[in-house]
């Protein structure tokens, strides 16, 4: 299946992509998106027994 070109393209975009994404969630969005995580600590933790 992966030989085929369009699913080639699929996987090269998907590739290049990973770390723009990675770059917008960790560096750009920053504290806001400590903030929106920050809401749903207390559920996760009480889901997996320890501090997350």
């Amino acid at each position: 299946m992966s030989a085929r070109p369009s699913t080639q393209e699929i996987l090269e975009a998907q590739a290049n992509e990973l770390p723009l994404t990675e770059r917008e969630i960790f560096e750009e969005f920053g504290n806001a998106y400590e903030d929106l995580l920050e809401k749903g600590k207390g559920t996760l933790e009480a889901m997996f027994g320890h501090e997350v």
